[in-house]
């Protein structure tokens, strides 16, 4: 298929394939971000903290497991069906960047980019010469913003821009942010000393390492010996010479007596290891996240085999269902609405295929099969609560374990055959 834009937009398109992810302080609401510089003068950016970066890879892999599907809302039942309509094949093709637009997993890399570290992200709807959205173009958020509630302004590396419609970009928030409602609000910018911390502790280590493993040492003349500046200068670059890189550990030899003095500043008796665990632990409760889920070790430490797929799950109930089902309300209102206008219909994630949740699975099981073994529902009802389809027969299974299930199979078959009777009677 040949998607064919009018000349200004395919020159949007264009530059946002060409989009890095360098970040860009001054544009929209992203300042907060310039803060997050560690010692290293490179000012790296929030999303490549070590603990934000494995929230954006825990929610990015996650996402894997389940499907966007169409759901048509069910009144008689507590389970919705999944649409089979033509529409269905549409959305997917657009969603996994079939026809035009970034693949899947880009596209969901980007979502959870933009949501973690800045609240908000902006997803550009790509559409062919009759205006029919056919994919989704991933926008950086450093390098959008809000000229009014009606245009949204994209600015790419070279400082030029483009004014988008904003029917004609998708923008999903985690939250809201209380200084600009069209935003939404991470809850990293509660935690940005945590995260200035955890930054300052590693670099802190890095150096300490670097400068094989002794923080700081003082080098003085014993006596009356007397040490001009050009010999100190010297002393100084054959010392940092023979000490770090690769000849770090080396054995030193002075010409003179000297006392070595070393910096009290043990980072043992500084405990970093606690302080980063402690940096850990508030980074990720912002988000409801148990750290072990994370694989981090404020987590492994009071982790255990039997536990870890319990926090796990945690992880999955507080935070990755309510961030999916954000996700998905918002694509509902602002992309299927294209095609299926009708409130019975809505975008949601089939979680079924999700290892974590299959406990549930379990419980329902167990719980459904007790109802139909009591008698309280019928076979099909089971099958249709647990998504199988409806068995071919009269709808009733013999359990023949017990005298009361054989009698209670009899009277239910009775009453079915008694009740088609009626209805043929009456047609």
């Amino acid at each position: 298929m040949t998607v064919r834009f009018p000349q200004r937009l395919k020159q949007a398109v264009e530059a946002f394939r060409g989009v890095t992810t360098s970040p860009r302080y001054n544009a929209g609401n992203s300042t907060f971000i310039a803060q997050l510089a560690s010692l290293d003068p490179s000012k790296e950016p929030i999303y490549l903290n070590s603990v934000v970066a494995s929230l954006i890879n825990f929610v990015w892999t996650s996402f894997s497991q389940v499907e966007l599907e169409i759901f048509t809302k069910d009144t008689e039942s507590d389970q919705d069906e999944i649409y089979t309509g033509p529409v269905r094949e549409r959305i997917k093709d657009i969603y996994e960047g079939n026809i035009a637009g970034e693949t899947r997993d880009a596209l969901e890399f980007g979502i959870a980019l933009s949501l973690v570290t800045e609240g908000t992200a902006f997803l550009y709807k790509v559409r062919d010469g009759s205006g029919a959205c056919v994919g989704l173009q991933y926008l950086t958020h450093t390098h959008c913003s809000f000229d009014s509630d009606e245009i949204i302004r994209y600015t790419s590396d070279d400082g030029s821009y483009y004014r988008l419609p904003r029917t004609d970009v998708i923008v999903l928030k985690y939250g809201r942010d209380p200084k600009d409602s069209r935003r939404g609000f991470t809850p990293l910018k509660a935690v940005l000393r945590e995260i200035l911390g955890d930054q300052e502790a590693s670099e802190y280590v890095r150096a300490v390492l670097q400068n094989f493993g002794v923080l700081g040492l003082v080098f003085s003349p014993k006596g009356e010996t007397q040490v001009d500046p050009s010999t100190i200068s010297a002393i100084k670059a054959n010392l940092r010479a023979m000490t770090t890189g690769s000849n770090r550990g080396n054995p030193m030899m002075f010409g003179s007596p000297m006392d070595v003095t070393t910096i009290d500043s043990n980072p043992k008796n500084m405990m970093l290891g606690e302080l980063r665990k402690d940096f850990e632990q508030r980074i990720c409760a912002a988000f409801n996240v148990p750290s072990v889920a994370l694989q981090l070790a404020s987590g492994l430490d009071v982790s255990t085999y039997n536990n870890v797929k319990t926090l796990v799950r945690v992880a999955w109930d507080n935070f990755l269902i309510p961030f999916g089902d954000r996700i998905s309300r918002q694509l509902t209102s602002e992309l299927l609405t294209e095609f299926l206008p009708d409130p019975l219909y809505y975008l949601g994630y089939d979680r079924r295929r999700v290892d974590a949740l299959q406990d549930d699975l379990d419980q329902m099981a167990t719980r459904i099969s007790g109802l139909f073994q009591s008698g309280i529902i019928m076979l099909n009802e089971a099958r249709k609560a647990m998504d199988f389809e409806p068995a071919e027969n009269d709808g009733f299974f013999y359990d023949l374990t017990s005298q009361s299930q054989i009698q209670l199979a009899k009277a239910r078959h009775i009453e079915a055959i008694t009740h088609r009777a009626n209805d043929r009677t009456e047609i």
